[in-house]
């Protein structure tokens, strides 16, 4: 797959994901980190809540 993503700044998410603590991931924190770069989570609801 091939992906442009303009403007240019997606991989400092990436990067803040990839930093988080090892094991199961904080939902809550991962929907932050996204929101903080613009990106809605659209997650079942079984998944989204904290």
């Amino acid at each position: 797959m091939i992906f442009v993503v303009s403007p240019a700044g997606l991989e400092r998410c990436y990067q803040a994901r990839a930093d988080m603590p090892p094991g199961p991931k904080d939902i809550s924190l991962m929907k932050k980190i996204m929101a903080d770069f613009g990106i809605e989570s659209q997650l079942p609801p079984e998944v989204a809540r904290p």
